[in-house]
């Protein structure tokens, strides 16, 4: 049985959706493939490269407090740094080497149409039968310089609901199963995401012809505490928020 998962949702939710999918893997649930929106392409990247959960866990540390910094040049490349050398370590070099498929999608901000990096595009499929908004960039190093630019903004940002989120790797995979995993905050545009979640569930639908999904909502509800503490929060958020679900998580993806 193939199960596919999309992430959505901000930046801020990496260490959550990590931990997360970390938690479904040590509870039996074998993802074949992930299709993550933009600002949850580290976090997805890190999973499907199978690095470590210690070191992968301080790269989204570190992430976080960029992504929090009022001067975050310095802390952007750090995380960076450390990002490329985990994966460089697990011999991760392209999209392609993922152990498991990965699809990063994304909206190009000048344009308002969609980019989708992905690992499949060297795996023999066919070109004609991808859209002409297939990037065909592979290097890892290139593809997190154009998303997470270490000085000024990324022409890219998160797909928003009115483009809808693409899933054609789903698509490719033929799954059976399909796992939504949604990120929101109190601190970014909740309901822009939340529509961003909607059109994601519609469509992860429109793909299996069928029922079998299962939706998991990571909800931040605390913003006003230190930076450390809300880290903490976040990674117990992802791991307590799947344990809790597993039962129903069994019956939507396994029966």
């Amino acid at each position: 049985m193939k199960i596919g998962v999309a992430l959505s949702g901000c930046g801020i939710g990496d260490l959550a959706v990590y931990c997360a999918l970390r938690q479904l893997q040590e509870n039996g649930i074998d993802i074949a493939c992930v299709s993550a929106s933009k600002e949850l392409a580290v976090s997805s990247v890190l999973f499907a490269a199978r690095c470590p959960i210690s070191q992968s866990i301080e790269v989204l540390r570190q992430k976080f407090y960029a992504d929090t910094a009022r001067i975050p040049f310095w802390r952007r490349w750090r995380w960076k740094k450390s990002f490329h050398h985990l994966l460089r370590n697990q011999g991760v070099k392209r999209l392609s080497d993922m152990q498991t498929s990965l699809d990063i999608v994304a909206e190009e901000k000048r344009s308002g149409s969609l980019a989708t990096f992905t690992g499949l595009a060297e795996n023999g499929v066919e070109k004609k039968r991808w859209p002409s908004f297939l990037q065909r960039e592979q290097a890892l190093k290139t593809v997190t310089r154009l998303l997470f630019p270490t000085v000024g903004k990324s022409r890219y940002a998160d797909p928003t609901y009115r483009i809808g989120y693409p899933t054609y790797q789903l698509k490719m995979e033929q799954l059976d199963r399909a796992l939504c995993v949604e990120f929101t905050s109190p601190s970014d545009g909740t309901e822009e995401i939340k529509m961003q979640n909607e059109v994601m569930r519609d469509t992860i639908r429109s793909v299996l012809k069928n029922d079998a999904q299962f939706v998991i909502h990571l909800r931040e509800s605390n913003v006003r505490v230190s930076k450390k503490k809300r880290l903490k929060a976040l990674e117990a958020l992802g791991k307590e928020t799947v344990e809790t679900q597993m039962v129903e998580i069994y019956e939507a993806l396994l029966f």
